[in-house]
């Protein structure tokens, strides 16, 4: 593997792990009762423009708060 290659693939690790990261911390925040904050900031953050983001979080979301959450949630955003 080139010094190019292991880069892309160090900066894909770094991205995964901060948007593990962002994705954990919404979840809390919407477990704490911070819906309005938590649907405001997937509105208007750069990152979720990007479709793919968006899905990953939703299928996380779903994943460890269930359906009926994410119904919640589509509904605010």
């Amino acid at each position: 593997m080139n010094e190019k290659s292991k880069e892309k693939s160090l900066i894909a690790q770094e991205v995964a792990v901060n948007h593990n990261d962002l994705f954990l911390q919404l979840t809390e925040r919407w477990q704490d009762g911070q819906y309005a904050q938590v649907a405001d900031y997937i509105r208007h953050d750069v990152s979720f423009s990007n479709r793919a983001n968006l899905i990953d979080f939703c299928v996380y979301f779903a994943n460890y708060l269930g359906m009926r959450e994410l119904l919640v949630l589509q509904k605010l955003i």
